[in-house]
């Protein structure tokens, strides 16, 4: 039945218009719907219906513009560049309901108005409100675009409401001058080369599939053989000229199969060297300040991405999927000199969000020494506030701190991402001082903030995914499209979030579908990571640099020990967002957490610390020298003695006994360097667990080089074990050979990095 209606549309269209010019609008409707497709594939902001939405209005109006002869090009211009600004500016700006507050009170004004006479003055505040709003909103938008205009090819910004205005508008353009083109100049290669080129410099750019641009040349060909066809024909008729009408079958079919084997040709040619044109115009169109306030994004899958979350030290368990881990046990006690208030105790950062949760891009282990400093200590509108932590449950050695951390009493390895962003950091001491920058700054100081960012930060902070949906874009750019300022932008965003309910009783996220489309569009509830993730993903699609933070936040103070009591359900994630002059600020949009306190106007930052952080060692006198080298020295020669024992025993031992006491030497060794051990762990992930403890261990590049081939050799060693255990063929005598020979590598290997780890420990 659906069928029967779509045939008897067709054909009451193809009635209303001909044969001719029905096919001309189909071809050209499928040149545009294809730049549309693509360009809503490649570029972030537009979504695919505002793209076609333009794309099928503008070649209309171009049609039926060009229908009048008396309509000069400069009177057509001036129409569609009016209608396509009001028609762009309204959806883009969502100013749908300001633009009928406007509408509505117009028939009452106007009846007022008639009356005058007799009923006195009419009431025209509601209209010039209404206007008043609706002027506001446009200014805002044309603010946007016009400082979006200003930075290309200064500093890196990407704002996607202006970028959605810019390209809005070229789509318009392209659709109408084709349209235009096609019936008052009867050209259509004219009219189609810019809507092909369009298409093929962002593909090219964007590296995305070519498919689009072999639709376009099959449909240009098509319609460059209609027209000329149809073009020829009315010729003859004027001229009375007598012709067949069966030509046409016959024209047709020549047209279509000439279209589709250039089509063909051109698909598969290797003469043409597609690759190098393409490679030209990546190389002029470089990613750069302009490339990337336009929004064209290359194409990337998260899926394939390496495991860059390894970093040295420093946990991998903050992602989503996992669920919330709520306990009342105590993990930290800490001391605060400087004001009583509410923190936001950070462990770690990230910056890579896949679709499916959180990792970090490549990092830079180094150790700092004690009171060194950590990042750049002159950021304005920050206290600095010295904290002692005392670490009471399992951290993981991770380092915590109230905003940026500037200085620690004691050893810290650090991972970088770049000079002053910081993934996190670990300290092995239980208790140490740190000194951190928390921000301070006001609400009108935020708001003041410019949207300019410095090229690491919008490299690395604005970059979402091509997988993101649509309307996740899109709903970024509605909450922020009159949002005069970046500030202003967070908090509609934190408000917008705020307003979901707060919940602990969640399903996994299904699995190869986003985290933040299904938390804002199905589950429409959630927990910290949730907000915080659905946040960091609104405001970089809104032009927002921002990343995800982990750690606690501060619920509990003891008012008899002066100490703030941290606990495992205090456990959060928020985001930060970067703003220009001030850093990174963090935002609560959670909703079961209360929201921060932002001081209004600017506030004194007060006096630093006086006393800096250092850590102070122990007064070694020379007799304890001396016993030390002494002991150490009995211990070499017992340790090289019990070694050529052992390295005897193995030998006098089977090969299956060989390999299983070789194994449980290497699991003993592992242990004592901390790798973690949990009930029902294969002898597989213990291999794996150890090579990442091996290739993690904070040493130099001197040590480093020893110690280069113990995770290949732990890994071989492993291997024979579970062969041994589970294969149902026994060991032979080349299996032991080879065993013990990788042991006697291998144990001087892991006797190294004990001796690392121990001196790591003694250093704190």
């Amino acid at each position: 039945m659906p069928l029967d209606y779509l045939v008897r549309f067709i054909a009451f269209f193809i009635r209303r218009l001909g044969v001719s010019t029905f096919l001309s609008l189909l071809l050209l409707s499928a040149i545009l719907g294809s730049v549309a497709w693509t360009l809503a594939e490649v570029l972030r902001g537009p979504e695919p219906t505002l793209l076609f939405l333009l794309a099928g209005l503008g070649l209309v109006l171009g049609w039926r513009l060009a229908a009048f002869p008396w309509l000069t090009g400069g009177l057509a211009a001036f129409t569609a560049a009016a209608v396509g600004v009001e028609l762009v500016w309204v959806r883009v700006g969502r100013l749908e309901d300001e633009l009928l507050s406007v509408v509505r009170p117009l028939p009452r004004l106007v009846w007022q108005v008639w009356r005058w006479p007799l009923a006195g003055t009419p009431d025209i505040r509601p209209a010039v409100e209404a206007a008043g709003q609706l002027g506001q909103a446009a200014a805002v938008l044309w603010a946007r675009l016009a400082a979006w205009l200003t930075s290309l090819g200064g500093d890196t910004a990407f704002d996607p409401v202006a970028a959605t205005l810019a390209w809005g508008a070229v789509m318009w353009v392209v659709s109408v001058w084709a349209g235009w083109a096609t019936r008052r100049y009867r050209q259509p290669l004219l009219a189609v080369v810019p809507a092909g080129g369009l298409l093929a410099v962002v593909l090219a750019y964007a590296l995305s599939h070519t498919g689009a641009l072999l639709v376009v040349l099959a449909s240009t060909l098509l319609l460059m053989g209609l027209t000329s066809a149809h073009h020829r024909e009315q010729s003859w008729l004027a001229r009375r000229v007598d012709f067949s009408r069966d030509i046409r079958l016959d024209l047709a079919f020549a047209v279509l199969a000439v279209s589709l084997g250039l089509t063909a040709v051109a698909g598969a040619a290797p003469s043409l060297s597609i690759t190098n044109i393409a490679r030209r115009v990546q190389e002029t169109f470089r990613a750069g300040p302009v490339v990337n306030s336009l929004g064209i994004q290359r194409r990337y899958d998260p899926a394939n991405l390496p495991d860059r979350l390894r970093a040295p030290g420093l946990p991998r368990r903050h992602l989503l999927g996992s669920g919330p881990e709520l306990s009342e046990r105590v993990v930290m006690q800490i001391a605060v000199d400087g004001p009583r208030a509410r923190y936001y105790w950070r462990g770690a950062t990230y910056d890579t969000y896949t679709g499916y949760g959180w990792l970090t891009g490549k990092t830079t282990p180094q150790t700092v020494p004690p009171g060194e400093p950590l990042v750049q200590a002159d950021l304005p509108a920050r206290r600095l506030v010295r904290q002692t932590v005392e670490v009471v449950g399992s951290t993981g050695s991770l380092l915590y701190a109230a905003g940026e951390p500037v200085a620690v009493d004691q050893p810290v390895t650090v991972n970088r991402r770049s000079h002053d962003d910081l993934f996190g950091g670990r300290v092995d001491a239980p208790l140490y001082r740190v000194d951190s920058l928390v921000p301070v700054a006001s609400e009108a100081e935020l708001d003041r903030a410019t949207g300019g960012y410095p090229d690491w930060v919008a490299r690395r902070y604005l970059r979402l995914p091509a997988t993101i949906p649509d309307r996740v874009l899109t709903l970024a750019r509605d909450l922020t499209a009159v949002e005069a300022t970046p500030y202003r932008r967070a908090r509609a965003i934190e408000s917008y979030l705020r307003r979901i309910p707060y919940s602990l009783d969640l399903p996994e996220p299904p699995l190869r579908r986003d985290v933040v489309d299904y938390f804002l569009f199905d589950l429409r509830r959630g927990y910290c990571d949730y907000y915080a993730t659905a946040m960091v993903v609104l405001a970089r699609a809104a032009g927002l640099p921002a990343r995800l933070a982990v750690g606690y936040v501060s619920n509990r103070y003891d008012e008899a020990t002066g100490r703030y009591i941290v606990t495992e359900a205090e456990g959060h994630s928020w985001p930060e967002i970067y703003f220009s002059g001030y850093g990174w600020i963090p935002f609560e949009p959670t909703g079961g957490r209360p929201p921060l306190d932002r001081p209004v106007q600017a506030v004194q930052t007060g006096e630093r610390p006086a006393a800096p952080l250092v850590a102070s060692g122990p007064d070694w006198g020379s007799w304890p020298v001396r016993l030390l080298a002494g002991l150490v020295l009995l211990a070499a020669v017992g340790g090289a003695g019990w070694q050529v024992v052992d390295l005897w025993r193995l030998y006098r031992a089977g090969p299956d006994e060989a390999i299983r006491r070789i194994y449980a030497r290497i699991f003993r060794r592992g242990r004592q360097l901390g790798v973690p051990v949990f009930p029902g762990m294969t002898p597989y992930e213990f291999g794996r667990a150890l090579e990442d403890r091996l290739v993690d261990l904070p040493v130099g590049a001197r040590w480093r080089r020893w110690l280069a081939s113990s995770p290949r050799r732990a890994r071989r060693l492993v291997g024979l074990y579970v062969r041994t255990v589970y294969s149902p063929y026994p060991p032979g005598q080349s299996a032991r050979r080879r065993a013990i020979r990788l042991w006697r590598r291998l144990r001087w290997q892991l006797w190294l990095a004990q001796a690392v780890r121990w001196m790591r420990k003694a250093e704190g």
